[in-house]
């Protein structure tokens, strides 16, 4: 890599004279203090010339042939590089300081007492801090999946936070003055997710993630470069509950988008010519987007439910699978590892329905297995065996009847901020039929006049017999 610079210095002094071409090693510190200089590259002066009481200005061609090791190796009990020091320095606007030595090498005109007397000395040379608050100008996400967490996970590990999956996005700008490829291969982040300007969670991307980048010209700022990455089951470390619960609401009752802001120190690994080294905590903030899930109700969600078994029973429960079909209004697709709804019918809780390890996609989505618990003895009690009996009665009659499903607390176990968030909101659907036996030729339940017709009739016929007893 070959940069150019001016160099400019005040000559105080009444004096007049050529100063003939030179070359200097450029220093970088080393780990510690009294660790030796590491090479960085070399710079050669043109021809100068010293005028009285005048500034004296040097043009200097760097040359950077290779990075050597030792500078991008992590120091001693650190994850940071000399190179990385340095470079942090001057991403965050800080002045840092480099050294320059008089090369052992000089122009065959350069006098031999030059080139001993510039090779002996080290000189410290300011080096202004450059802030880039803008070097990533637009930080986004993409294709965004959510995984729901692992509903027996440990709380506040990993396993208990849901994950998001998503193409992220970063548009860097260059310096104009830089004219050559740069290729990054790697990124990852430390993340934080704000809502209202509080902290919502922090995104875990502390694990390198394979990237992709290309040129963007012609947008009028300048040269571009856009950097993609695929980030799978990132986990989402919520942090506030309450703000949580906040978005949830907004999402599906207020059926309103979403602002969040994203601020995050990026780490890039590239590859040039000069060898692969790693810029580290690049200021990075962005808005990602998230649409609604719903407009206020479930309606549209149009659950279904069908091919219904009892599997099992008791005195006072019945266990049932079902097949549900639903349509999923959203965009966003999602991993459902578990979840638990209560079923309630005239506010008492009558039963739970259970999902595992379902996949639910953007549209309609067919065929997702559920298990069910009726026990409404065990769960409401004696005023949930009323209800129970009552709701059994009148569905067995043929009547209409309609169940009730809610999230609560323990909806998703390792998540009950999202389980309470969503408490609040009804899903009313009809009762599933269960289909009775049929007798060849007795045309079902065609010819009801009363009730629904495609009600379950479990009683087909009944008589009445009548016996006369007669007294002595």
């Amino acid at each position: 890599m070959v940069a150019k610079a001016t160099v400019s210095i005040m000559n105080e002094y009444p004096v007049r004279f050529d100063i003939p071409p030179l070359q200097f090693d450029i220093l970088i510190p080393n780990c510690f203090p009294d660790d030796d200089y590491l090479l960085l590259g070399t710079a050669r002066t043109e021809m100068t010339r010293i005028l009285p009481k005048e500034h004296v200005t040097v043009k200097v061609t760097g040359i950077i042939q290779q990075l050597p090791k030792s500078l991008t190796q992590a120091c001693p009990g650190s994850n940071s590089s000399p190179l990385d020091s340095v470079l942090g320095d001057y991403l965050e606007g800080k002045d840092t300081t480099i050294f320059i030595r008089g090369g052992s090498e000089q122009d065959p005109a350069t006098p031999g007492w030059i080139t001993s007397l510039i090779k002996d000395n080290i000189i410290p040379l300011p080096l202004p801090g450059h802030p880039f608050d803008n070097l990533i100008r637009n930080f986004s996400l993409a294709d965004v999946h959510f995984s729901l967490p692992d509903p027996f996970a440990e709380p506040n590990t990993p396993g208990s936070q849901p994950k998001i999956s998503a193409i992220v996005k970063a548009l860097v700008g260059l310096p104009k003055e830089m004219n050559f490829q740069l290729n990054v291969d790697r990124v990852k982040a430390d993340a934080d997710v704000f809502y209202h300007g509080k902290k919502l969670g922090k995104l875990d991307l502390h694990k390198w993630q394979k990237a992709r980048s290309s040129n963007v010209n012609d947008t009028g700022r300048g040269p571009e470069l856009l950097i993609e990455s695929e980030v799978k089951d990132a986990p989402l470390e919520i942090t506030n509950d309450d703000l949580f619960t906040e978005v949830i609401q907004s999402l599906v009752f207020a059926g309103k988008g979403v602002v969040l802001d994203v601020k995050a120190a990026v780490d890039v690994h590239t590859a040039t010519a000069l060898g692969e080294f790693v810029v580290r905590d690049i200021p990075a903030a962005g808005k990602v987007l998230v649409k609604p899930i719903g407009r206020g109700d479930l309606s549209s969600f149009k659950p279904q439910i069908g091919d219904l078994k009892i599997l099992d029973t008791t005195k006072s429960s019945l266990k049932l699978q079902a097949k549900v079909n639903m349509t999923n209004p959203t965009e966003y697709s999602a991993h459902v590892p578990y979840i638990n709804i209560h079923i309630l019918h005239n506010d008492t809780l009558v039963g739970h329905a259970t999902a595992q390890d379902i996949h639910v996609v953007p549209g309609n989505n067919t065929n997702l297995l559920v298990e069910a618990l009726w026990s409404p003895l065990d769960l409401g009690g004696q005023n949930g065996s009323e209800v129970g009996r009552n709701l059994l009665s009148q569905y067995i009659s043929g009547l209409n009847t309609t169940l009730t499903l809610k999230t609560h607390k323990s909806t998703i176990p390792s998540q009950p901020a999202l389980g309470r968030a969503l408490s609040s909101l009804e899903v009313v659907i009809d009762a599933p039929k269960l289909s009775a036996p049929q007798i060849p030729g007795d045309g079902g339940n065609d010819g009801d006049e009363d009730g629904d017709g495609s009600a379950p009739r479990f009683i087909k016929d009944a008589t009445v017999l009548s016996a006369l007893l007669a007294l002595p």
